[in-house]
């Protein structure tokens, strides 16, 4: 089961979770304001990174 990372009021969110629903692939969904990923989810993010956080975190985001 794929589980999406979202953020409220976040259109790469919206964009994400609308393209797994139109392609019938399940998931489940997290929003990170709400509960954060836990230490463990966030090594295995990055064990899936070429380029370690510079992938993951947006710095074009006003939280950035």
């Amino acid at each position: 089961m794929i589980k999406l990372f979202t953020q409220t009021s976040c259109n790469s969110s919206r964009k994400a979770r609308q393209w797994l629903r139109d392609h019938d692939v399940q998931f489940e969904e997290q929003n990170v304001g709400k509960k954060a990923p836990t230490t463990a989810e966030l090594k295995h993010i990055l064990s899936l990174t070429e380029n370690g956080l510079d992938d993951i975190i947006s710095t074009r985001s006003r939280a950035y």
